[in-house]
């Protein structure tokens, strides 16, 4: 340790320091002789990241105060979505709130905060969806960090415009510019990486040349005054890749040797400054390197990713958060192929095109309760898993199957009702054993129920199950209910249970206050419990205290509590027996809600009954089915706690009665769609939360996240969240 604390002193002599926070790295950028240079498909900025896919569509998340997600509005998303429908993007860089983009046709494209002039339309104001800078088609690679940008044309020439403070644009200036200025007469640029307050870049024999600040020695050259005009470093002209990042830059030479200079940050907050181009090992097989603000990612000609430097909010990707001076191997893969390195968190991308990203979330409008699932320091990927089949709620708690048959849970746990084997809260999908055998989940209040493949019932949470002459109160992992094994669905509500066998016989268990089990009285019953012999029932669904069902000739039954008339039979007495609901027989879908019920016709109309006053009548109840609206055009509908959502044939989403925004409850007495898009096919309303799954396989989510129901890390959503677990 003596060692390399004298080395500290000796090489920080000659060099400013500074360790003010600020902006963010720079993108892995390349050149060669006789290669063209790679163009940035992956970019992460202080408070926004871009990527784009191999269709050439760009996709933005982040923060969105200026748009700089660049897609029309200023709502910030933490997942990544499309920025247009254009599908010829072919570059992308972030900056600290901006982004500069190129098109496969040479254009250059920007958007977002535009108070620098950063954005080079000539103005101070700020862009919400991508603006052409100028007319110019002969465009061929851009680099945006902080507040300045640079870029490169086809014939070999260097523009740069934005802040220029510390003369990072190279003009020999120190004046702003908000149009590109042209800097110098050269035209043998190749490669050009803007870091927070300095540039460099590569001409096309090799030399590196660098200007900007020089605080903590990171242009690497002698001396300790910035350089307001390109200065080259050193003599050597084999350099191959380059990365500016905010305090440090991180160089590839065409032998594949790896070189770093400026200030890194350990966890000890030791600063390690390298006043030169300083090897980093003796390895030969880099292949691309991304400097952050102190921490570096390298990727190797085999598809391996290391990583050093600063690791407090888990940037390493290495599982910990201690920091390293040496490069790490992040993980086992050999597929990464892109990495850009932010202030505290990075993104990356593998062969098959998934999106990736660890270390610091940066927080959106919507802040967490729990900080730690703020910090990932293993990849994540992101960008929404599209292989949900089945999702359900409960009161502050949901469920999810995949496609394979795995099963998730996620939210409040307080009884077991997730099923993981603990009575503890999860914030994001947890996997609920190592089966992948499930076919269907229902989440009641406190309990959840589930079927598997081969037609066995299990239950957990507040189970009030008979076994061994002892009612079975509470399990916290998932409980055979029976021997059987030809159940087909199942349906929770508030502490009881109802299914249907594959023979259509209806079967319930539990509390029975209200007659909610239909068995004719109001005596609880533990143990299966056949509702009437009747063996045509299709479908069926479990309110707070009463449940509503289907037959196979489409007549609607309903029994249990009906003190605002959620019964729909006219009335506003309880019933212990199975009721018809009219007498018509073109019932498709009913949902039971809280103390309300919604059902669909096959005319495609939708009806409600029950209590309303916080949803689209005037009247506090109706006891029979009211439709709701004219429209004739829906395909599903989701009842609950004063609430409905429901989807239309054109799988549009939409949504109305009680609400909460910022906390404040507010009433839509009207359908209102929510969401974008045309592709919603299922959809589960818990108490205040919801979850649907689009056509794709993704899993969104939204409203209250008090418990972590909604599954995205995050607090409340006001609009759907796709989920990347």
């Amino acid at each position: 340790m003596k060692k390399i604390l004298i080395l500290l002193l000796i090489v920080l002599v000659g060099c400013k320091s500074d360790d003010g926070v600020g902006s963010e790295g720079g993108d892995a950028i390349s050149h060669e002789n006789d290669v063209s240079s790679e163009r940035s498909i992956v970019s992460v900025g202080d408070n926004c990241a871009a990527a784009i896919k191999s269709d050439g569509i760009l996709y933005t998340w982040g923060n969105n105060y200026y748009g700089e997600l660049g897609d029309g509005t200023i709502v910030p998303r933490d997942t990544p979505d499309k920025a247009s429908m254009d599908n010829d993007w072919a570059s992308v860089s972030a900056g600290y709130d901006h982004m500069i983009a190129l098109k496969n046709d040479g254009t250059l494209w920007a958007w977002g905060a535009n108070y620098l002039g950063q954005l080079g339309d000539g103005t101070t104001t700020e862009r919400i969806t991508p603006i052409q800078i100028g007319s110019d088609s002969d465009w061929t690679s851009v680099s945006t960090r902080g507040f300045h940008t640079l870029a490169i044309k086809s014939d070999g020439t260097l523009y740069a415009w934005g802040l220029n403070c510390d003369g990072q644009l190279g003009d020999g200036t120190t004046n702003d510019k908000n149009v590109p200025v042209k800097i110098g007469n050269d035209n043998n640029w190749a490669v050009v990486s803007a870091g927070r307050s300095h540039t460099v870049a590569i001409k096309n024999n090799g030399a590196l040349y660098t200007w900007g600040d020089h605080e903590d020695c990171k242009l690497g050259i002698d001396g300790s005054v910035d350089k307001y005009t390109p200065t080259q470093i050193g003599n050597d002209t084999d350099w191959f890749s380059i990365s500016a990042g905010y305090s440090h830059t991180v160089a590839i030479k065409k032998n594949r040797t790896l070189f770093i200079w400026g200030k890194q940050f350990t966890n000890e907050y030791l600063p390690l400054i390298f006043e030169k181009p300083t090897p980093v090992g003796n390895d030969m097989d880099w292949a691309a390197a991304s400097a952050g603000r102190y921490h570096t990612l390298a990727i190797k000609k085999d598809g391996t990713l290391y990583a050093w430097g600063d690791n407090v909010h888990g940037e390493l990707g290495i599982g910990i958060f201690s920091g390293s001076t040496i490069p790490v191997r992040v993980g086992n893969d050999s597929d990464w192929t892109a990495i850009s390195a932010g202030v505290s968190q990075t993104v990356a991308l593998k062969e098959d095109g998934n999106i990736y990203a660890w270390g610091r979330k940066r927080k959106t409008k919507i802040y967490s309760h729990d900080l730690s699932i703020l910090k990932k320091p293993k990849p994540v990927q992101i960008g929404g898993d599209s292989d949900w089949d089945v999702a359900a709620t409960g009161e502050k708690n949901s469920a999810a199957i995949k496609t394979d048959g795995a099963l998730y849970a996620w939210g409040a746990n307080y009884y077991g009702q997730l099923g993981d084997g603990t009575y503890f809260d999860k914030q994001v999908p947890t996997r609920i054993g190592n089966e992948n055998d499930w076919a269907t989940v229902s989440c009641g209040q406190y309990h959840t129920a589930a079927i598997k493949t081969d037609g066995t019932l299990y239950a957990w949470g507040i189970v009030n199950y008979l076994i061994d002459d002892r009612i079975l109160t509470l399990s916290n992992y998932p409980f055979p209910i029976g021997n059987d094994n030809d159940w087909a669905s199942v349906s929770c509500g508030s502490f009881y249970t109802v299914a249907i066998k594959t023979n259509g016989t209806l079967h319930s268990w539990g509390d029975n206050e209200y007659g909610q089990l239909g068995n004719g009285t109001t005596l609880g019953i533990y143990d299966l419990n056949q509702i009437g012999d009747d063996s045509d029932w299709a479908s069926i669904s479990s309110g707070k205290e009463h449940a509503v069902a289907i037959k196979t000739d489409g007549t609607l039954y309903a029994w249990g509590n009906n003190e605002y008339g959620q019964l729909g039979d006219g009335t506003t007495i309880n019933k212990v027996d199975p009721i018809q609901i009219t007498s018509d027989s073109d019932w498709v879908a009913v949902s039971a809600g809280s103390t309300s019920t919604a059902g669909l016709k096959n005319d495609g109309r939708i009806y409600v009954w029950g209590r309303l006053d916080h949803a689209f009548f005037y009247s506090p109840t109706e006891v029979t089915p009211q439709s709701v609206g004219i429209d004739n055009n829906w395909a599903a509908i989701a009842s609950s706690n004063f609430q409905y959502v429901a989807i239309n044939n054109n799988g549009n989403l939409y949504f109305w009665g009680y609400c909460t925004e910022d906390r404040k409850a507010q009433v839509l007495m009207e359908p209102v769609q929510i969401g974008d898009g045309s592709n919603w096919s299922s959809v589960s309303a818990g108490y205040y939360h919801t979850l649907g799954i689009k056509s794709d396989g993704t899993l969104h989510a939204w409203g209250e996240n008090s418990e972590g129901q909604l599954g995205d890390g995050n607090a409340w959503s006001f609009e759907p969240v796709l989920l990347h677990w």
